[in-house]
Order: C-alpha cells, then structure tokens, then sequence
C-alpha cells in the first residue's frame, strides 16, 4: 500500500520505469534527480537504510 503522498510523486516513477524501457539514459537521469531531490529513502523502524539489511 502506497504512503501518504505517494501519489504526488507517482508519476515520476512512471516516467522513470518508462525511459528504462525506452533505453533513454539522459532523460532518465534528470528523472531520476528529481526523484532524489523530492524524496529520502527511511527504513522502517527507525533504523538507517545502512543497518538495516546487514
């Protein structure tokens, strides 16, 4: 189930898987930096993303 807000940002996802599938790295890439300028990755629990899966 999508988080609150999800649905703000799931057309750049969109866009993203799109120009994976059109093989468009460049546009990709700016795609991609809007996400990560948008978002931060949070692990549940409070732990952080680099203790959580070692």
């Amino acid at each position: 189930m999508p988080a609150v807000g999800f649905a703000e940002v799931a057309p750049l996802f969109e866009r993203e898987l799109a120009l994976v599938e059109e093989d468009d790295q460049d546009e990709w890439e700016a795609v991609v930096g809007e996400i990560t300028g948008k978002l931060q990755l949070v692990a549940p629990q409070g732990r952080s993303p680099s203790s959580c899966c070692t």
